[in-house]
């Protein structure tokens, strides 16, 4: 995985450590939701509508984003609901994206065709460019997160559009089989933090079936 270049020291230093926003990630699962503006943003991407959800303290600007991709049995106010809203009283933007069906994650089926025609690494990226534009967040601090299907829709983020993304979370997840990632020559390594159990029968850490 590689992302473009960054130039000077100043990023890396205010960039957080992907341990520290893996364990963030955790603890909301415990954590009462604080007092955050929340709103439903619907867009027409692809002409299609797609829609997230946006957790940001009310004045927000310049902030981190981090945007959390739910699994493929769930939904965007399924997972916020389970995780709480912890990061936005931290000063973080937290965008929830919505699928249409599913994530098109890069899987194929067995005619080699994507499981989901949807343009989800335009959708994405044009979330990121619209909070952007209105100054809720900071164009170079963008991460992305996701558990299930939502963290091979985060692996495909990495492998499509690095300049996007300052680093990434992958919890349960692996590299879909019709994904090409050949990274970009020369370029910095992305930073990513990859969480699975051993002992999981769904979607083995060592790669394979899905399913087992």
């Amino acid at each position: 995985m590689h992302r473009r270049r960054q130039t000077g020291d100043a990023r890396a230093m205010r960039r957080p450590s992907l341990a520290a926003l893996a364990t963030l990630l955790l603890l909301t699962g415990c954590a009462p939701s604080p007092a955050s503006e929340s709103g439903r943003l619907v867009m027409t991407h692809d002409n299609r509508a797609r829609a997230a959800i946006l957790d940001a303290a009310p004045g927000l600007t310049g902030a981190p984003l981090l945007i959390v991709l739910h699994g493929g049995i769930g939904s965007a106010a399924f997972l916020r609901r389970r995780a709480g809203v912890t990061l936005a009283a931290r000063g973080w933007a937290v965008a929830w994206p919505e699928a249409l069906d599913d994530w098109s994650d890069g899987r194929r089926d067995a005619d080699g065709l994507p499981f989901s025609a949807a343009d989800d690494v335009g959708f994405l990226r044009a979330l990121v460019d619209r909070l952007a534009a209105q100054g809720v967040v900071d164009r170079d601090r963008v991460f992305i997160a996701g558990p299930s299907i939502g963290g091979m829709m985060t692996l495909r983020m990495a492998c499509e559009a690095p300049d996007l993304i300052a680093g990434a979370v992958v919890a349960i997840a692996a590299l879909p089989e019709g994904l090409d990632c050949p990274g970009a020559p020369g370029a910095p390594a992305l930073p990513m933090l990859f969480l699975h159990g051993t002992a999981d029968r769904i979607a083995p850490p060592e790669g394979g079936r899905i399913g087992g």
